[in-house]
């Protein structure tokens, strides 16, 4: 075969053929093909809309899916294991860039040696490419290195990408609707006391409204079967009540201190305004305190009903607001009437016209309190056509009317408000005791906005309750509402995918720009990436092989200086033998053979042994410190707080997968290099010809390159990429390797008495008697939560948390403790027995009948019980226990001693009268009961719950007692006889029954029994249990009011036993935090899985080390370039066995052997066979075929 005769210089080219022939280019890398590159940016496109898409969707959702702590690994390991397959397949396109680089260089006129054949970017490290192949302007080697990198730094952000968080989930759930708003204005006519005790009650400290009611709405009650502490949002419908005021003008006509002889109304007032004109109003009195002829100034305040002068109907219906300044000046000379001048020295006053509207409502609620409630800005509004806006306000006045105040007459009352008496009537006293708050002064009553915002608020309020009261009645419905529950979720770190999307933008921009960069057409004859490949290359590349026939023992200085300075170029020549163009590769300059070079093996850096023994050893420390740290872990309940800092959990995250993505990168160019060299280390040994073409390990996906190194039987091959294969999974675990979870935290604390029982203070007052029986009766009536610091038929002494409860360090104490105590409490018991029958004897005295107590009732039931005959006159009208009246529709009847049924007597403390009648029967009483008892006191011990540093009980963990520890109270005053009391109880309007106040309750609180059970004798027990149940509720509040400064408890022999707090009045508590602690948590299943990734690939590792301990088999740490390639092929006999330049062998040629070594030079003609030279004795390393 003639050989092609390429010029020396670049100017003078080939001669050209006058009829085109065929190129010899056939390849370019698939890779780096543009519809290949357009599918790496269809792909980063998926990711980033992928990444935002998730971004949203966990915004909106609070999360992307719900998990636990033990099975969220696929989630969480999922986007990092995309990733690292993507990774992998770039690295196609990155190696075949790296590849192809020298050779586009060669393609252009004049290059340099040093940058292109001297040129390995495939041996170089990965971070030092950008800025070589920048300086070189190798731009596309710089563009898919940049992005393998950026591929390797998001997958380190996707670890903490989707994270497992303790959240709230909003999501819809079915509830139930209670009830409904009715069109009947009945029950407003018998609206009872109730909703006047729930407004007294209304500003304790810890009043929670009963469900339904708010201070400015009444709206329908939800239930739902979810646990406490869920928010649920639902749309109801309400009800809100308010008042339209005109400002007036008043004269006043006439001033009295109120007395018997004007029966209170000593004040008389005209009224005049543009709408409405009353001429003569008469209110309360303002009571007189002074001293003759002195005058006194008196501030009052009234809120009373009246009519426009002329007008009938609810149109002309008015309600007057005042408050003012009156003074009296006292004449003793004159009678009584007349003694007094009174004078109206300055007011502010309202006329004012109530209304109400019925409108939707979205009302949010978390547990037992209602966090808010909005009206629908979409909603219509209406109103009911049985029910004006006054009768919900003579509902209040009817509320407030039927409470017996303790001061004596409703209109001879004053209360304290900013160190300021004023003179008010019972509807002003709870309009502002329910209204008034601290660091108000009383001259703001003057301002007319202020006295009319503050008397519309206690309207709102009073009418809501009101409204819930009389115009709802019970009728369930499905509904669904929203339910936000706390749940593991899997959330979409914001931050870390923002960063995720700026780096894919980053890569779809350096993508499009290679689409300009890659070769459009063949550039090479075949893939380079072969030996034998380059051989059919290279093979009319003569003059380029004789000058490096010398070289195949020279290292990289030497090839460095003997082409310096020496430029080539790439180019197909015409072949004359065949006629046909044929790829070259010419040089300019002195064409002299490289004289002859013999360097020592070079061992590449990676695959030295001491960096291959660090890598292990680092390996077998990384196994050590999981198991250590799991350890750790698993006994303090993770292995260190995380804060709130977001960043910082990142880093618990980022950080593993950081530390593995180096392991895994070591491991990963150690496999690389090794692979770079196996085909030298094969032919160190000698390979037969049909297997060398199999020694391709770079530039083949992983699967082929597995197969190929099975088929080649080399087991240190295998055993490295097996390594390699196996870190690749490093990343993907290491993710979820920690997580941060919040774990509940116990830390020691005390809970201070500020208020204790004085055994010798206990007392009786019309304030706490009111007091005590409001809080019961909206605890009886209205459900209302237990008060703090009672529970039940429990009252403890008031507590505060210790102010280091707060600020408890490394604990978020943001979040709400449980603070679990062992408190002594006082409850009332009952010591009963039960009359029957037998023991009952009645009599019904049809007509009036007036009783010992002056009471006129009407054909009475009279009671008699034996063995309760004490202190009872044996007269007919007065020989019995109990006398009520009774009417045709009444059915049960009920009445307790000490409530507002004062006819009724007995020898024990309390006697409680029920039973069933009917006046069509005979007997007419058919069935009656009897329980009397009497009180008694003691102190018990009890584990108490409380939530909050407010110390609310929690009722989910009721006070469990310790029996055991029941005590006798030390307190000699402790007794109901004397002034204990049912009579400020709410009532209850039950018509036609006949039942007191305490009745009324016993059959419509939470705890009740029914109604029909009143007439039953086999119930009779069930109602004793509930008359003690009820008991013992009143009686506990009863005893909450008479608590004292702790400091001036003088005896605390009440109190004392096992849980006695100590001489600073302190008790030992403990304080959980459900979530008080953000403890970073070593995941136990992600680290065994880890664990064994790391023992695979060190075992492999190792067992690819001592199964190839010889790695320095090349003179070069660039045996990828193409001078160091083509002068191993220029030493040998290789292109005199191939006649053409192929790849492949003919069949003939397969089963000779390819050795690389040191021998003789073969003859000039590059003919050779039997493995004999027949010309030249130099010895040369070199590759050959024999």
């Amino acid at each position: 075969m003639a050989s092609v005769n390429p010029q020396s210089t670049f100017p003078t080219a080939p001669a050209e053929p006058s009829v085109s022939t065929p190129t010899p280019l056939k390849w370019r890398p698939f890779y780096l093909r543009r519809r290949v590159l357009l599918g790496f940016i269809l792909i980063f496109s998926l990711i980033l809309g992928t990444v935002e898409t998730l971004l949203v969707v966990s915004n909106k959702n609070s999360g992307i899916a719900t998990s636990t702590p033990s099975n969220h690994h696929l989630w969480v390991n999922g986007p990092t294991a995309f990733l690292t397959i993507i990774a992998a397949i770039w690295a196609r396109a990155e190696y075949q860039s790296k590849l192809i680089a020298p050779w586009t260089r060669l393609s252009q006129p004049e290059t340099p040696a040093s940058k292109s054949l001297l040129l390995d970017y495939v041996s170089m490290s990965p971070f030092i490419i950008p800025f070589t192949s920048i300086r070189n302007r190798d731009f596309l080697v710089s563009i898919t290195t940049a992005i393998g990198l950026i591929i390797k730094l998001i997958i380190v952000l996707s670890s903490g990408l989707i994270t497992l968080t303790w959240t709230g989930v909003q999501g819809s759930h079915p509830m139930v609707l209670q009830d409904q708003i009715v069109d009947s204005d009945t029950q407003l006519h018998n609206v009872g006391t109730l909703p006047w005790h729930i407004i007294q009650e209304s500003r304790s400290q810890n009043f929670l409204f009963p469900d339904g009611i708010s201070r400015a709405y009444a709206f329908q009650s939800v239930k739902s079967d979810l646990p406490g502490g869920v928010e649920t949002r639902t749309v109801v419908q309400g009800i809100i009540n308010t008042l339209d005021c005109e400002k007036v003008e008043v004269k006043l006509r006439g001033a009295m201190p109120p007395n018997d002889s004007n029966n209170g109304q000593g004040l008389n007032l005209t009224i005049n305004s543009p709408q409405c004109t009353v001429s003569k109003l008469k209110m309360g009195g303002v009571q007189w305190s002074g001293e003759d002829n002195t005058t006194a100034v008196i501030n009052f305040a009234r809120f009373t009903r009246t009519t426009c002068d002329g007008t009938t109907g609810d149109a002309g219906r008015r309600v007057f607001v005042i408050f003012g300044e009156m003074s009296y000046t006292r004449d003793p000379s004159q009678n009584e009437y007349l003694a007094f001048t009174g004078t109206l020295k300055k007011s502010t006053q309202l006329l004012c016209v109530p209304r109400y509207t019925i409108m939707n409502l979205e009302v949010v609620r978390n547990g037992t309190q209602t966090r808010s409630i909005t009206p629908l800005q979409v909603s219509t509004t209406r109103t009911l056509d049985s029910v004006s806006p006054w009768r919900i306000m003579d509902a209040l006045f009817a509320a407030s009317d039927g409470v017996m105040s303790p001061y004596g007459y409703y209109y001879q009352q004053s209360i304290e408000i900013s160190s300021a008496l004023v003179d008010v009537d019972t509807y002003t006293k709870t309009l502002l005791k329910s209204q008034w708050y601290s660091g108000q002064e009383v001259a703001s009553l003057y301002d007319r906005q202020f006295l009319q915002g503050i008397a519309t608020d206690y309207y709102m309020q009073f009418s809501a309750i009101i409204a819930k009261v009389c115009l709802m009645r019970p009728q369930s419905t499905d509904i669904t509402g929203l339910a936000t529950v706390n749940q593991y979720r899997l959330l979409v770190q914001a931050w870390a995918a923002q960063w995720i999307a700026g780096l894919v933008i980053l890569c779809v921009v350096l993508a499009i720009i290679s689409l300009f960069l890659v070769p459009r057409e063949d550039i090479l004859p075949s893939n380079p990436s072969s030996i034998l490949n380059m051989t059919s290359i290279a093979f009319y590349s003569k003059e380029l092989l004789r000058r490096l026939r010398y070289a195949g023992l020279a290292d990289d200085k030497y090839l460095d200086k003997y082409l310096k300075g020496k430029a080539f170029q790439s180019t197909t020549a015409l072949d004359p033998a065949t006629g046909q163009k044929q790829f070259c590769i010419i040089g300019d300059g002195d064409a002299e053979p490289a004289k002859q070079a013999s360097s020592d093996p070079y061992h590449p850096p990676l695959l030295h042994p001491i960096f291959r023994s660090s890598l292990c050893i680092g390996l077998v420390s990384m196994l050590i410190t999981l198991e250590l740290t799991l350890q750790e872990s698993n006994k303090n309940e993770g292995i260190g707080d995380a804060g709130n800092d977001s960043y910082l959990h990142y880093t618990w995250t980022a950080i593993p997968t950081l530390v593995c993505g180096l392991f895994a990168l070591s491991l990963s160019a150690t496999d690389s290099c090794i692979r770079a060299l196996a085909p030298y280390m094969i032919l160190r040994k000698g390979v037969h010809v049909a297997r060398m073409t199999s020694a391709d390990l770079l530039d083949a996906s992983l699967p082929r390159i597995l197969y190929r190194e099975v088929k080649f039987t080399n087991i240190g091959l295998l055993a490295t990429t097996t390594a390699f294969l196996i870190a690749s999974l490093f990343t993907i675990f290491s993710g979820s390797l920690f997580q941060v979870l919040p774990l509940a935290t116990t830390v020691p604390t005390t809970l201070q008495a500020l208020r204790n029982f004085d055994p010798y203070s206990f007392d009786s007052s019309g304030d706490r008697d009111l007091a005590y029986s409001s809080v019961s009766s909206t605890i009886l009536g209205g459900n209302v939560s237990y008060p703090r610091f009672t529970y039940d038929d429990l009252a403890f002494p008031e507590l505060s948390s210790a102010p280091s409860l707060g600020t408890i360090p490394n604990v978020r104490t943001a979040s709400i403790p449980t603070i679990a105590a062992v408190i002594p409490a006082i409850r009332g018991k009952l010591s009963c027995r039960s009359y029957g029958v037998s023991k009952i004897r009645t009599h019904i005295a049809w007509g009036n009948v007036t009783s010992i107590t002056h009471r006129i009732h009407q054909n009475p039931l009279e009671i008699g019980i034996e063995g309760e005959e004490c202190g009872i006159s044996h007269t007919e009208s007065s020989g019995y226990n109990a006398i009520l009246s009774t009417y045709p529709n009444a059915t049960y009847f009920g009445l307790a001693s000490k409530s507002n049924a004062n006819t009724i007597n007995g020898c024990s403390e309390l006697l409680y009268i029920w039973g069933r009648i009917d006046y069509k029967a005979n007997p007419i009483v058919q069935h009656v009961s009897a329980l009397g008892c009497n009180t008694t006191f003691e102190t018990v011990d009890a584990d108490v719950t409380f939530t909050g540093s407010q110390l609310d009980m929690d009722e989910r963990a009721p006070p469990r007692l310790h029996q055991t520890t029941a005590r006798n109270t030390s307190s000699t005053k402790l007794h109901f006889r004397a002034w204990f009391s049912y009579m400020y109880l709410a009532s209850l309007s039950l018509d036609p029954q006949l039942l007191d106040n305490f009745f009324s309750l016993l059959v419509s609180s939470p705890w009740a029994v029914l109604l029909s059970d009143l007439g039953d004798a086999a119930a009779s027990g069930r109602i004793a249990a509930a008359i003690e149940k009820q008991h013992g509720i009143v009686a506990a509040q009863y005893i909450a009011q008479q608590r004292v400064p702790a400091n001036q408890t003088n005896n605390l022999g009440l109190v004392s036993g096992p849980a006695a707090f100590d001489d600073r009045g302190r008790y030992n508590a403990t304080a959980t935090y459900a979530a008080g602690r953000r403890r970073v948590v070593q995941d136990a299943t992600a680290t065994r899985i880890l664990e064994a990734l790391l023992a695979a690939a060190l075992v492999s590792a190792a067992l690819g080390w001592a199964t190839q301990p010889r790695t320095d088999v090349m003179p070069r740490g660039r045996p990828a370039s193409i001078a160091s390639v083509l002068a191993l092929i220029a030493g040998g006999n290789m292109l005199a066995r191939w006649p053409q330049p192929s790849s492949t062998c003919d069949k003939d040629d397969r089963g000779l052997k390819l050795w690389m070594g040191w021998g003789l030079v073969p003859d000039d003609e590059g003919r050779a066979c039997g493995g004999r030279e027949r010309g030249g004795d130099e010895p040369v390393w070199h590759l050959r075929h024999g």
